[in-house]
């Protein structure tokens, strides 16, 4: 937001707002990837944990 902030923005609608800030699907899309990657590094890190002692 202080990016459009710069162009002059003051106020934006909730329609407006959900464009640009990519509304609740956006959210729920983003939350998802982050969540798998993280179980994805996790489960890499514990393989080669678990790897290297046996």
């Amino acid at each position: 937001m202080k990016n459009l902030e710069s162009y002059g923005v003051q106020a934006m609608s909730i329609r407006d707002l959900k464009k640009t800030e990519g509304g609740f699907w956006g959210a729920v899309v983003s939350g998802t990837v982050a969540a798998i990657t993280g179980a994805w590094i996790a489960g890499e890190k514990i393989g080669r944990t678990l790897a290297h002692y046996y």
